[in-house]
């Protein structure tokens, strides 16, 4: 969902400054010209994958603008947020539905000891 929103801005901030193909003949995927190519972009970033793919074209096709250090410094904290936050999140999250809680812990560890003592009680009361 944070992708999500983080491409919204992106659609908004890059929206039409990407051409599909340049004169050279260089086709760009990510154009940002729609909400969905957009979040593929700021997913292809969040998953580290050829993110430099997006940011060089967005830099070169706005610095008729003089915005380009914009879009740059745009793209390069998604990709931190995205890989120090974002991600760090989704591992905790399935790190918790896996972990076992602490009242499953607790009665594994009186079961443990419950068998361990039992055997030592009855030793003890059998030549006591």
């Amino acid at each position: 969902m944070i992708t999500f929103f983080v491409a919204i801005l992106a659609c908004q901030l890059l929206r039409g400054d990407i051409p599909t193909t340049d004169l050279n003949g260089n086709q760009y995927e990510i154009s940002f010209r729609t909400v969905w190519n957009a979040f593929l972009g700021m997913y292809q970033i969040l998953s580290s994958e050829n993110w430099t793919g997006i940011l060089y074209p967005a830099q070169a096709f706005q610095l008729q603008y003089d915005v380009a250090w914009i879009s740059a410094a745009f793209l390069i904290a998604w990709l931190f947020v995205g890989n120090n936050v974002v991600l760090s999140l989704f591992i905790a999250v399935i790190q918790e539905n896996i972990g076992v809680t602490e009242e499953e812990k607790r009665k594994e560890q009186v079961r443990a000891f419950i068998e361990k003592a039992v055997p030592t009680l009855a030793k003890t009361e059998i030549h006591g």
